[in-house]
């Protein structure tokens, strides 16, 4: 933590505006293990609410998510398989291949 707060105020920084991260802050394996342990358990809800990982990127939240949620047991939860329409004439049909790799923002993934 003494490490952000000095990046932040700017005192890590050498004359090319350059920051030197710490080795013992560099992950090199699974960042997944490093922060969660090898064992990823949604049984202890308490241990897994007390860790994070934050990124950048939605790409790698998902590539982040899919590794947790592929070490945990328990069971699959997929979403609808179809579109729904309140007026049948704009029904139309969708494949449902199509459907599964939907992201919109603000809805979780097909698997869950």
């Amino acid at each position: 933590m003494d490490f952000l707060f000095k990046v932040v105020g700017g005192s890590e920084n050498d004359e090319n505006s350059r920051i030197k991260i710490p080795d013992e802050l560099i992950c090199t394996g699974s960042i997944v293990t490093a922060v969660y342990g090898e064992a990823v358990s949604s049984s202890d809800t308490t241990a897994m609410s007390s860790k994070a990982i934050f990124t950048l990127r939605n790409r790698s939240v998902d590539q982040l998510n899919v590794e947790v949620l592929t070490g945990m047991s328990g069971k699959v939860y997929k979403s609808i398989d179809v579109a729904l329409s309140k007026d049948t004439s704009d029904a139309i049909e969708f494949q449902q291949e199509f459907l599964h790799k939907l992201d919109p923002p603000g809805m979780p993934p097909h698997d869950l």
